[in-house]
C-alpha cells in the first residue's frame, strides 16, 4: 500500500521524535550496562519460563523472548513550535539488538538526528509508494514514512527477520533500526529508520532498482523502437547532445555535494527497462554474492514477501577512463549523453559543502559487520558496486492476488511484479545470475544466458 501516513508531519517533528526515542534507548542502555550481576539476576524470572529480564543487556537472540517483538514503549516530547509529540516505539529491545548487529552505538544513533535547519526538509521518494524520506546527519541512516499495513507486515515477521540477520552476518537485506508511531495533534505517521545501503560510498555514478522482470511492451525507455532497427539507422539524424548545464541554484554555483532536484542534473534511479549493462565480478566475489542473495531471496519467500528490489549503486574509479572501463558502464540514449557526467557526492566528500553540510564521515564511529558495506570491487577494479535488497514489506495478500489475476489478461507473467513469492524468488534469483557475471579461467563469460545476451546486445 501507499505510504500515506504522516503526510502532515514536518521534518523537524520527525527528527525530534526519532531523537527522543533514541535518547530514551540510550539512557536505558546506560542503566543496563551499569547494573551489577546481582541486580540483573534479581530481575530475571525463573529459568523454567525461558524468559529473561528487560534489564539484561541484549547480546544475542537468546536474550530476546517472544514478548520483545510485540512490546511497545511511549515517550513524549515538545517540538520546537511547542506542539506535543507522542512517540510510540515498537519492539524497542528487538530493534536495539538489530542496531547492535549493525555495530551502531546508541549515543551515536541519537546524535545522528540532530540536524541543522536546512537539512530538515522531508523529500518525496521516487517510488509509487509516495513515501517521504529524511536523511541523518552523516547520511549513514535514513528514515521514511510507511503505511500501517507495512507496520503490521514488519512486526509479524520481525522475529524471523532478526534471527536471519543474526545467522547471516553478510546478509544484503535492508537493515531496519527503529520503528515508530509519531502523533502530533491529529496527524499520525509511521516512521521506519534504516541503514542507508550507500552509506559506505562517497560518490555514486549509477543507481539501479532491479526487480528482474521483463519490461512491458513499449516500456523500453532507453532504446526506442527506431534505435533497435539497425537497418534504418542511416536514416536517422541524431541531434547534438545539449551541453552539460552548470550545477547552479539561484544563480550561484553550488558544490557538487548538493544534487539539485530536477531531472537534468539529478542522478536518476534506473529500472529494469533501462538496463544496458552487466556487473562484472571476480569468480570468487560473484559466487559469494550470488550465494548470499539466494539465501536472502529464500528467506523473503519463506515470509510470503514479494515485489522487492535489488538496489545497486555504481561508483567509477576516477582514474579508470580507459576504453575497457567505459565499455563496462551503462549506455545512454540519444539526447541523454549529457547525463553521463551527472553523479551524486555523498558523506565522505563534504569538506567543500556550505555551512551546515560539512560533516566528515568517520568509519571508526561505526563498525559494520557486513563485508559488503564498503562495496564490492569490480573485475579489474574499474568500478565498485554497493548492493542491497529494499522494499521488502509487501506480502502476497488478496489485493495482490486479485491484481495478479486481472493483469495476466493484459500482460505475460514475466512482466509483472504481482506474482506469488515462490515465482518471484525464482525469477529474481535467475536474473541475479544473469546480471552479475565473471570470466572463467578460459575467458568465457559466466553464466551464458539468452536474456543476458539480450541485455548486452542492446547496449
Amino acid at each position: 500500500g501507499a505510504a500515506t501516513s504522516g503526510r502532515g508531519l514536518t521534518g523537524q517533528q520527525v527528527a525530534e521524535a526519532i531523537r527522543a526515542a533514541a535518547d530514551e534507548q540510550r539512557r536505558r542502555h546506560i542503566d543496563r550496562t551499569n547494573e551489577t550481576p546481582q541486580q540483573q539476576q534479581q530481575g530475571t524470572t525463573n529459568s523454567s519460563s525461558h524468559r529473561r529480564s528487560r534489564s539484561v543487556v541484549v547480546r544475542s537472540m537468546g536474550d530476546l523472548d517472544a514478548d520483545a517483538f510485540s512490546a511497545t514503549a511511549e515517550v513524549r516530547t515538545k517540538s520546537s513550535d511547542g506542539a506535543e509529540i507522542i512517540v510510540t516505539e515498537y519492539a524497542p529491545e528487538a530493534f536495539c539488538y538489530l542496531r547492535q548487529l549493525e555495530g551502531v552505538q546508541e549515543e551515536q544513533f541519537c546524535d545522528e538526528w540532530t540536524l541543522p535547519e536546512e537539512r530538515l526538509k522531508m523529500e518525496l521518494g521516487e517510488g509509487r509508494s509516495m513515501a517521504m524520506f529524511l536523511k541523518s546527519k552523516s547520511m549513514e541512516f535514513m528514515c521514511k514514512t510507511i503505511s500501517d499495513v507495512e507496520v503490521n507486515v514488519l512486526l509479524k515477521r520481525l522475529q524471523a527477520y532478526t534471527q536471519h540477520l543474526s545467522e547471516n552476518r553478510h546478509s544484503l537485506l535492508m537493515r531496519f533500526l527503529m520503528l515508530l508511531k509519531v502523533q502530533v495533534e491529529e496527524e499520525v505517521g509511521y516512521i521506519l529508520c534504516f541503514a542507508d545501503i550507500f552509506a559506505g560510498c562517497d560518490r555514486l555514478n549509477e543507481r539501479w532498482d532491479i526487480k528482474g522482470r521483463r519490461p512491458k511492451p513499449g516500456k523500453y525507455r532507453q532504446f526506442p523502437k527506431w534505435a533497435e532497427e539497425q537497418s534504418h539507422m542511416q536514416d536517422v539524424v541524431p541531434q547534438a547532445a545539449p551541453p552539460t548545464a552548470p550545477n547552479t541554484i539561484g544563480g550561484a554555483r553550488q558544490p557538487q555535494a548538493l544534487v539539485p532536484h530536477f531531472d537534468s542534473e539529478k542522478l536518476l534511479t534506473r529500472k529494469d527497462k533501462d538496463l544496458t549493462r552487466l556487473f562484472w565480478l571476480t569468480d570468487e566475489e560473484r559466487e559469494e554474492l550470488v550465494h548470499q542473495l539466494n539465501q536472502d531471496f529464500h528467506f523473503l519467500r519463506s515470509c510470503g514477501l514479494m515485489d522487492y528490489s535489488i538496489l545497486i549503486g555504481v561508483k567509477y574509479r576516477q582514474e579508470s577512463d580507459s576504453r575497457r572501463a567505459r565499455s563496462m558502464r551503462m549506455t545512454y540514449a540519444l539526447g541523454e549523453e549529457h547525463l553521463r557526467d551527472v553523479h551524486e557526492e555523498r558523506s565522505k566528500s563534504r569538506a567543500s559543502s556550505p555551512a551546515g553540510f560539512a560533516y566528515q564521515y568517520d568509519p571508526a564511529v561505526i563498525t559494520h559487520n557486513s563485508k559488503y558495506h564498503y562495496g564490492i570491487p569490480s573485475l579489474q577494479g574499474h568500478e565498485t558496486y554497493y548492493i542491497g535488497l529494499i522494499d521488502m514489506l509487501t506480502e502476497f495478500n488478496w489485493k495482490k492476488k486479485t491484481a495478479n489475476f486481472c493483469k495476466k489478461f493484459l500482460w505475460t507473467e514475466a512482466t509483472l511484479s504481482t506474482i506469488p513469492p515462490k515465482s518471484y524468488e525464482n525469477r529474481i534469483a535467475r536474473y541475479a545470475q544473469r546480471i552479475f557475471v565473471s570470466h572463467d579461467a578460459d575467458g568465457v563469460v559466466s553464466p551464458v544466458d539468452p536474456l543476458a545476451a539480450t541485455v548486452v546486445s542492446s547496449s
